[in-house]
């Protein structure tokens, strides 16, 4: 990393601005983090524009149809360091793997087999309630990332 990044993350309010930037799944307005961090929006918005001037952040304007300044949204800027802090994609694939089973009729048998292809472990073998840690790869075998899969019910993990 730059000597810049390194600086502007060495701040703990900026660390915690970009901690919450890289966990979040969504961008994220100055009063959003603001809330979440206890300090002024004001406060954010000059530690984002420091985080904005060494590319680890980037924002985007949203005219809201309404008079008045648009309301600016924050997220990392493309090719920023993750620093172990990414979002947990797996919650939101599990999501969209459900519902898309679920609206093309998949039986709970379609359903296992599609997990079976895509973890390490068998959830097949779960009885409803119970759960397991697993890992969800890429087809050559590199790990994309762990998780638990939980059976809710038939076919709904």
């Amino acid at each position: 990393m730059e000597l810049p990044v390194l600086k502007a993350l060495a701040d703990d309010t900026r660390y915690a601005i970009y901690r919450e930037l890289s966990t979040s799944t969504s961008a994220l307005a100055a009063q959003d983090l603001a809330d979440r961090l206890g300090v002024h929006p004001n406060t954010i918005r000059l530690h984002l524009e420091k985080l904005r001037d060494v590319g680890l952040v980037d924002v985007e304007a949203v005219h809201r149809g309404t008079v008045g300044r648009p309301q600016h949204l924050y997220f990392l800027a493309d090719g920023a360091p993750g620093l172990g802090f990414d979002p947990p994609a797996h919650a939101l694939l599990a999501g969209l793997l459900g519902a898309l089973s679920e609206r093309v009729g998949a039986s709970p048998e379609e359903a296992v087999a599609v997990l079976r292809y895509a973890l390490v472990s068998d959830p097949g073998a779960l009885e409803i309630g119970q759960a397991q840690y697993s890992m969800l790869c890429q087809e050559d075998g590199g790990i994309i990332d762990d998780l638990i899969v939980y059976r809710l019910e038939g076919g709904r993990f």
